[in-house]
């Protein structure tokens, strides 16, 4: 065999067994960038889910945990730590609670913001200043639908679950918080021994006040 044609068979050989390296070689590189893809679609994936899960977690504590928390922060511990306001919302904004709170029609119309009352005054023995009242984030036919709940009952208390999604929290502006993504669980009448609208306490010192006037005018 010619040198000149042994050397073109070498350089044929040599040329089909590089190409089919880097056949092999291309080919396992776009392997594993599918499956690196595949593994990122993948953490991404349960991320979400994780994060939807996490979201869907209804916080056990209620509006009077929250009550406590507001009336320490701004009471002797506000000048003790200039930091606890922050982070009493931090604690609470973004989690998801239910809660039971009272209705009252005329705060929840049509239009407007559609407040609830959160304090049933008779559970404790001690007054309640805090006058916050949680707005709840509701379509015109969510409102319609609650108020239908309660049309039948004299006193209504609903049972609700949302997302703390706006909690205002400072010494400059009054206390306000808003329930989004808000489920009504349910409806039922108020029981003889709750309070939703005044405490037992100011009921009593009004009762008494108005029979001291009354005692007064008959003088």
């Amino acid at each position: 065999m010619p040198a000149a044609t042994r050397w073109l068979g070498l350089a044929m050989v040599s040329c089909i067994a590089l190409g089919c390296t880097r056949s092999s070689s291309s080919e396992a590189s776009s392997e594993q960038s599918e499956q690196s893809e595949q593994s990122g679609q993948s953490k991404a994936a349960a991320a979400d889910d994780a994060g939807e899960a996490a979201a869907a977690v209804v916080d056990p504590r209620d509006q009077y945990a929250l009550l406590d928390a507001i009336v320490e922060a701004k009471g002797e511990q506000l000048g003790i730590d200039p930091g606890i306001l922050p982070r009493v919302r931090s604690e609470w904004i973004n989690r998801r609670f239910r809660w039971e709170v009272a209705l009252q029609p005329a705060l929840c119309g049509a239009v407007g913001d559609c407040v609830v009352m959160p304090f049933d005054h008779a559970s404790r023995s001690e007054p309640i200043t805090q006058g916050w009242l949680p707005r709840l984030d509701l379509s015109t036919q969510e409102r319609t639908a609650l108020r239908e709940r309660c049309a039948d009952l004299r006193r209504c208390v609903v049972d609700v679950e949302g997302t703390l999604a706006q909690f205002e929290l400072s010494t400059e502006l009054p206390t306000s918080l808003t329930l989004r993504e808000v489920t009504v669980h349910g409806a039922r009448a108020a029981t003889d021994g709750e309070s939703w609208t005044v405490s037992k306490r100011r009921k009593r010192l009004a009762t008494q006040a108005a029979a001291a006037v009354a005692a007064l005018r008959n003088r």
